[in-house]
């Protein structure tokens, strides 16, 4: 769901699951929809990951089953029309 313009309260709290406040600013198409109610703090950006959650994001990835397609025709549509 993409909405036009959004304003957000953030609060002062941590989010209550990883990738929530993501998810919440990800639904406008542009920064310049978006407002916050209130100043974000350098807090809340503490202890969301780091470096550590970076390489086991990397491991992760790296035993998914991915494959580069050569011809694109084989998947059967286009992602670029």
């Amino acid at each position: 769901m993409t909405l036009s313009k959004v304003v957000i309260e953030f609060g002062d709290k941590l989010d209550f699951c990883r990738g929530f406040s993501f998810v919440t600013i990800s639904r406008v198409r542009a920064l310049s929809d978006l407002a916050c109610r209130s100043r974000i703090g350098m807090g809340r950006f503490k202890n969301v990951g780091g470096l550590d959650k970076v390489a086991e994001d990397i491991r992760r990835r790296q035993i998914l089953p991915f494959h580069d397609v050569v011809n694109p025709a084989v998947l059967g549509f286009s992602c670029n029309d």
